[in-house]
C-alpha cells in the first residue's frame, strides 16, 4: 500500500512538473527521483546526487588487468543490485567488498605487489571504468573556490581568505565577463566570451513543444572544443565538481570531463567543502583538479537564518531608509539589494569566510608535491545605496575578489594586472601542461597569470530578454553597446559613463578616446559566433 502511494505521488509530481520544463533551472526538481535520465540522447545515472553518463561505464561484465606490480590502488565506482558484496581477484585469490544497494559505492582497492587483477559483476549491476593510480610522487592540485557574488567590494569581510592567501596574491583588477552564475562558469570552463560559448540561456533543453524558434535564443550547452576539466583530465588529473546551484548540471554540458559530478542539494558551503575533502582523500594518490561553488552568499535563500549566521550580526544599531523609490529604477530581472539586505549579505561572506578558515587549516596541512589554490567571484552584487544608475553591467556587477596561492609563482608585482574570468583557463594550462597548446584550444582569454602577457581593458557581456549588451571599461571611461538579438547588425543604443560610471554625453568624451572604444568593440565583433 505504501509502495502505491509514493508511486502515486511520484506520477502527481512528475506531472505538474512537466510544465514547468520552460525553465532549465527545474531539471534537478523534475528529475530528483529519477535514476535514470536522458540528455540530448545520452543516458545518465543518479546516485545519492552523484550524476554519471552511461559513457563512463564499463562495456564488460569481466575485467581483467595485467598489473605488473606497477600500481598502487585501483577506484571501482560501482552500484550494486545483485548482491551485497562486490567480489573479485588478486593473484587468483578471492576477496569481497560490502557494498549497499540503490547506492553509488566508491571501492579502494590497495595493488600493491599484484601481478593481476580481475572481476566478474552481473548484468544488472553498474560498474564504471576503473580508475587506477600509480605509485607516483608528483601529486598536484589544481583547486578552484567559486564564492557566488564576491564582487571585490566584498573582499575585506574576508578576513581568514585574506590572511590564507595574503594580500599580495589578491588581484584587485579582475573582472567577470558575465553579470551571472550561468554564463561566467562559462566563461571558466571554456576560456571564452558569452558570444563565443554560447551558454546563458535559463530556458529548457528539454525536446518539447517549449523549445524556441530563434535559434540564438536555443542555444543552451557549451558550444566549445574542450572545457578545463577535459584538459585536466588529459592531464591525468582526476577531476571533481561540486555545487548546490540549480543551473549546474549536466544539460549545459557542465559535466564535461569531470569524473565526480556531484549536485550539493543543500545550500551550504559545509557540504561543499566536506565534498572537496573527501575526494582529496580519496583520491590521494593522484593529482586532483576541482571546482567547488560556494552558494550560501548568494543571498539568503532560506526561510530561516543558522545561529552560526546570525551571530556574526553584532549589535550594531541601524536605520535603515526606505529604498522603494530607487528600486523602481531597475528592472524585475537585476536582483539589486537594498541597505537591509546589504547587511545580511555581508553576514553571509563573513559566516561563509570563517567555514573557510578550517579547511585552509586541512589545505596547510596537506603536502602536495605542486598546487595553484584560487578563490574568485562568478560575479559582483548590485547594492542600492551604492549603484545609482540602471545598468545590468558595471564595475560593482563585474570587478570581482579574485585570490591565487601557487608553490612556485608570486604574484606581488602582477596583482594590480587587468585578470578577466576568460584568463583563468589559458593560465593554468599554460602552468601544467608540457606542450603548447593555448593556440589549439582558440581562447578568448591569455595567459596571464604566468607571463608578461597583458589586457588593456576587461570586457563583459549579457544576453538576456532579447538583449546583447556589451560593457567596455577604459581608463576614462566606460561604455555600453546595447543590441535587438533580432536584430545584430544594427546597434540599438549606446550610452558613456564617466570613471565614477556617471552617465555622460558622447559630445563629451574626446575623440580620440571615443575611435578607441568603437575600434576595440569592433575587433572585438569580428570573431565572435554570435554575430555571425
Amino acid at each position: 500500500m505504501i509502495e502505491l502511494l509514493k508511486k502515486i505521488y511520484i506520477f502527481i509530481y512528475n506531472s505538474i512538473n512537466f510544465f514547468k520544463k520552460r525553465s532549465q533551472k527545474v531539471f534537478y526538481e523534475y528529475e530528483k527521483y529519477n535514476k535514470y535520465f536522458n540528455i540530448n540522447g545520452i543516458k545518465y545515472f543518479n546516485f545519492n546526487y552523484f550524476i554519471f553518463s552511461e559513457k563512463k561505464l564499463l562495456k564488460t561484465q569481466t575485467f581483467t588487468k595485467n598489473l605488473k606490480k606497477k600500481y598502487k590502488d585501483v577506484i571501482i565506482i560501482i552500484n550494486k543490485k545483485t548482491s551485497d558484496f562486490f567480489s573479485y581477484k588478486l593473484n587468483n585469490k578471492i576477496f569481497k567488498r560490502f557494498t549497499l544497494n540503490n547506492s553509488v559505492n566508491f571501492l579502494k582497492i590497495n595493488l600493491k605487489n599484484k601481478n593481476n587483477f580481475r572481476f566478474e559483476v552481473d548484468k544488472e549491476d553498474l560498474v564504471f571504468n576503473p580508475i587506477f593510480s600509480k605509485d607516483k610522487k608528483n601529486k598536484k592540485l589544481v583547486l578552484i573556490f567559486i564564492v557566488d557574488g564576491l564582487g571585490n567590494d566584498f573582499t575585506n569581510l574576508m578576513k581568514n581568505t585574506n590572511n590564507y592567501f595574503g594580500r599580495k596574491n589578491r588581484f584587485v583588477n579582475a573582472w567577470s565577463n558575465g553579470e551571472w552564475t550561468l554564463p561566467s562558469v562559462g566563461n571558466l570552463l571554456s576560456g571564452k566570451y558569452t558570444s563565443n560559448h554560447l551558454c546563458y540561456n535559463q530556458l529548457s533543453y528539454y525536446k518539447s513543444i517549449f523549445n524556441l524558434s530563434n535559434k540564438i535564443e536555443a542555444q543552451t550547452n557549451l558550444k566549445v572544443k574542450n572545457t578545463i576539466f577535459e584538459s585536466f583530465k588529459n592531464l591525468n588529473f582526476i577531476t571533481g565538481f561540486y555545487s548546490p546551484y540549480l543551473r549546474i548540471n549536466p544539460t549545459y554540458g557542465h559535466d564535461r570531463g569531470v569524473d565526480i559530478f556531484k549536485h550539493c542539494i543543500e545550500n551550504s558551503v559545509d557540504e561543499i567543502l566536506e565534498n572537496v575533502r573527501s575526494q582529496l582523500e580519496f583520491f590521494n594518490n593522484h593529482s586532483n583538479f576541482i571546482i567547488a561553488h560556494i552558494f550560501d552568499t548568494h543571498g539568503p535563500t532560506k526561510k530561516y537564518l543558522r545561529l552560526s549566521e546570525q551571530s556574526l550580526s553584532g549589535d550594531k544599531n541601524y536605520n535603515f531608509k526606505s529604498s522603494g523609490d530607487l528600486q523602481n529604477l531597475f528592472p524585475k530581472n537585476m536582483r539589486v539589494r537594498d541597505k537591509y539586505q546589504s547587511v545580511m549579505l555581508e553576514n553571509l561572506f563573513r559566516y561563509v569566510d570563517n567555514r573557510l578558515e578550517d579547511f585552509f587549516k586541512y589545505l596547510n596541512k596537506k603536502k602536495f608535491d605542486d598546487y595553484s589554490i584560487i578563490l574568485l567571484g562568478d560575479h559582483g552584487t548590485r547594492r542600492i545605496e551604492k549603484n545609482k544608475t540602471n545598468k545590468v553591467l558595471s564595475k560593482m556587477q563585474n570587478n570581482i575578489g579574485f585570490y591565487i596561492k601557487d608553490k612556485k609563482f608570486k604574484f606581488a608585482s602582477k596583482r594590480k594586472k587587468t585578470l578577466q574570468v576568460v584568463d583563468i583557463f589559458p593560465s593554468l594550462l599554460s602552468r601544467y601542461s608540457k606542450k603548447n597548446t593555448l593556440r589549439n584550444n582558440g581562447f578568448d582569454g591569455k595567459n596571464i597569470l604566468y607571463s608578461s602577457e597583458k589586457t588593456k581593458f576587461p570586457v563583459s557581456e549579457s544576453i538576456w530578454g532579447g538583449k546583447y549588451n556589451f560593457f567596455l571599461k577604459t581608463n576614462n571611461y566606460s561604455a555600453l553597446f546595447t543590441y535587438s538579438l533580432d536584430n545584430l547588425q544594427k546597434i540599438k543604443e549606446v550610452n558613456y559613463f564617466d570613471y565614477k560610471e556617471k552617465k555622460i554625453d558622447k559630445e563629451n568624451i574626446p575623440k580620440k578616446d571615443l575611435s578607441e572604444i568603437k575600434q576595440i568593440f569592433n575587433n572585438f565583433k569580428k570573431s565572435k559566433k554570435i554575430f555571425k
